[in-house]
């Protein structure tokens, strides 16, 4: 063991005066993969009598900070064996001391499938006790009324850090994605873990529980950020374990919650293709880009299938190009596209019949008439126009069917923006 894997010797010397005994040090563990702000540094103190704690040392003043805060006033809700407890802190080193939680991290465990769900459905119990322990009063609440506003003012220097990693479709489908973040009807507002992934949940196979660790990015926010780690991970390709989290966490999401989760997860994407090659990390690089293709050819993050499909052969009502499509001015649009030579030229020519024949029967699109929250007008000339609504999103059909099914269809892209124009 050389210098560099112990612990400073004021730090050892401070971590065993808070112990009341002169302790042993295991090396640190590295931590899996590289940051952008550094990882924090953690030693095993073993005391005589066979205790063990941990010794963490934070990358940054803020990660300290939000970590000390999360023992001190959120995590002691989840219960002895379910989190850390914090027996000491030290501002001058960045230091905190830790009790030791039984367990390995999920991506380390090797359960079976019925243990990995049994393991997600504590994580999601958890998860709740967490989200509701937080005090969001004061400054807290406007914290994390603000969050999902701050994200979407990221997102334009992230997507130009993004180069050619990504493709200008993918660009604006992302673009389109964050910058209705703005306009969503208020969220469900947590204390949240802030990286509650694989990686910081255990499971204990002697005890049978889950806990979770690695607080460093804990704070306010809305209480759906902490489902974007699994959702681009494992969840991807295990949606029972999703739902298991989801019954130990004892809601669903709303559906403005579920069209800023599919929003945080292209941004987290792209923010793994900005960092995975800069820093040498090629499962995040990998990660990026598979969530990315997931979202761009219609795979929901959300847990439900996004309803994708070609019009029937022989149906010669559907539109050309552009349906319904959720871009432009924000969540509940409709667009429809109307040439004004033929719309304005005679009066009979603005009736449904005659705007219809003119949508059959042109490529040409050269205008756009938005109409916001479903206004009856343009509403009901969508609905008379064909019975077959096509839904896309960068000109790519989401979903299509009749209207009063896609409405009412659990995960339908149409049925969210109903909701949510309802909402405003």
């Amino acid at each position: 063991m050389t210098d560099s894997t112990m612990p400073a010797p004021a730090l050892l010397a401070w971590a065993g005066q808070e112990l009341g005994v002169r302790v042993s040090v295991t090396a640190d563990t590295p931590h899996p993969r590289p940051t952008p702000h550094g990882n924090p540094r953690v030693w095993v103190l073993h005391r005589p009598d066979g205790a063990r704690f941990h010794l963490k040392v934070s990358p940054r003043p803020l990660a300290y900070e939000r970590e000390t805060l999360a023992l001190r006033h959120a995590v002691p809700a989840l219960g002895a064996g379910r989190a850390p407890q914090l027996r000491a802190s030290n501002a001058e080193h960045l230091a905190l001391l830790l009790t030791t939680v039984p367990g390995h991290p999920l991506r380390q465990a090797a359960l079976s499938p019925a243990k990995e769900v049994r393991a997600h459905r504590q994580g999601g119990v958890l998860l709740a006790r967490l989200h509701a322990a937080g005090d969001l009063s004061g400054p807290r609440r406007t914290e994390a009324e603000q969050a999902l506003r701050a994200v979407a003012d990221g997102a334009g220097p992230l997507l130009r850090q993004a180069g050619d990693r990504i493709t200008s479709a993918e660009h604006a489908y992302v673009r389109g994605l964050t910058e209705r973040l703005r306009v969503l009807p208020p969220l469900p507002l947590a204390f949240i873990h802030g990286a509650a992934g694989p990686r910081n949940l255990l499971w204990s196979r002697s005890t049978e529980q889950a806990a979770w660790i690695g607080f460093e990015r804990a704070g306010f926010a809305p209480a759906v950020r902490d489902f974007v780690p699994m959702s681009c991970g494992i969840w991807a390709d295990r949606p029972d374990l999703r739902a298991a989290c989801f019954q130990g966490y004892g809601r669903g999401l709303v559906p403005a919650e579920r069209y800023a989760l599919r929003a945080l997860a292209a941004l987290d994407a792209v923010g793994c293709l900005v960092r995975g090659p800069a820093l040498g990390d090629h499962e995040a690089t990998a990660r990026g880009r598979r969530t990315l293709d997931r979202l761009m050819t219609g795979c929901s993050h959300d847990g439900a299938p996004r309803r994708e499909g070609h019009p029937r052969r022989g149906d010669r009502r559907r539109p050309r190009q552009d349906g319904v499509a959720p871009r432009g001015t924000g969540p509940g649009v409709i667009a429809a596209r109307i040439d004004y030579r033929v719309h304005d030229r005679t009066l009979s020519a603005r009736t449904v019949r005659g705007m219809m024949r003119w949508w059959l029967t042109t490529a040409d699109l050269p205008d756009e008439s938005r109409a916001n929250t479903m206004r009856p007008y343009p509403h009901f000339w969508y609905r008379t126009m064909c019975d077959r609504v096509v839904v896309l999103d960068q000109g790519r059909i989401r979903e299509q069917g009749r209207f009063e099914d896609l409405v009412a269809a659990e995960g339908s892209l149409l049925g969210e923006l109903h909701a949510l124009s309802k909402d405003r």
